[in-house]
C-alpha cells in the first residue's frame, strides 16, 4: 500500500470512529451498496455494538451476501 493510500484509509478509519455508526444499527442490521459506475452491488454491516471491536464490512454480489448472513446466523466464523 502506497503512503497516499494509507493516510486516506487512516483518515476514514478515524472518521469512523468519531462518527460512532454503532450507536444507530446493530450488527444485525445489513443495508446495501449500489456502484453504478461499475454496477456492482454490496451488502453492508456495521460491527461495534459490543464496545470492543470495530468495522464495516462490505460483501459484493449474492456470494457476499450468503457469506456475511452465514456469519451472523453464526453458520461460521
Amino acid at each position: 500500500m502506497n503512503h497516499q493510500a494509507r493516510e486516506r484509509l487512516e483518515a476514514a478509519a478515524r472518521r469512523f470512529l468519531d462518527a460512532k455508526p454503532w450507536s444507530a444499527v446493530g450488527d444485525e442490521y445489513l443495508f446495501g451498496l449500489h456502484d453504478r459506475v461499475n454496477d456492482r452491488f454490496g451488502c453492508v454491516s456495521v460491527m461495534g455494538g459490543a464496545g470492543l471491536e470495530f468495522g464495516l464490512t462490505v460483501n459484493l454480489g449474492a456470494a457476499g451476501f450468503e457469506l456475511l448472513q452465514r456469519l451472523l446466523d453464526s453458520q461460521i466464523d
